[in-house]
């Protein structure tokens, strides 16, 4: 007899393929081998994941043509002001314009501070940590730095799970046949 983690091994080792994929926000991130432009396009995908599977496609898809082939580019070459320009109008269940102007300024300006998403999450998060709620405060932080992301950013302090921001991190730390992972 099979113990329950055999029997999910069993399970994952079946279903852990890109053929199984479709349709979800994770494919979105197979567009871009750039590590930079990957988290970018995975933090804004993740966010953006909830309610029905074809608006999140469609309303991510948008999202990231305003940005063209590097979101890392467009976010280093744009003025705030043109972000807020380009995303005016943008509407998507609970979420504004001003959320996503605000998610991707505050994208922007970690960037700027750390590097990249990862190195936010890295000078939050300690080795000997046991979670990562710290890590996940520290991103947190940094991405709603005006406070106007709205729910895109789930506050890790409060007594939410962060559903979209653990989906955010399985993508960039998990490198296998269905996550793309943050190595380029």
């Amino acid at each position: 007899m099979l113990t329950i983690q055999e029997k999910l091994e069993t399970v994952y080792q079946h279903y852990n393929r890109r053929k199984y994929v479709d349709p979800d926000p994770l494919l979105f991130l197979y567009d871009y081998p750039e590590v930079r432009d990957r988290e970018i396009a995975g933090i804004v995908a993740a966010c953006l994941a909830y309610g029905r599977v074809e608006m999140i496609m469609k309303t991510v898809g948008r999202v990231l043509e305003k940005m063209g082939h590097s979101p890392f580019r467009f976010l280093n070459n744009t003025r705030d002001g043109k972000i807020d320009t380009l995303f005016t109008g943008f509407k998507y269940r609970f979420a504004t314009d001003v959320h996503l102007s605000n998610l991707l300024k505050g994208i922007k300006g970690v960037i700027m501070e750390f590097g990249s998403l990862e190195n936010c999450f890295l000078a939050g998060a300690g080795r000997s940590d046991e979670t990562v709620l710290k890590g996940l405060g520290q991103l947190y932080r940094g991405l709603n730095q005006q406070g106007l992301t709205g729910h895109l950013l789930a506050d890790p302090s409060k007594t939410s799970a962060c559903k979209r921001i653990h989906l955010f991190l399985r993508w960039m730390v998990r490198r296998d046949a269905v996550d793309p992972g943050g190595v380029g």
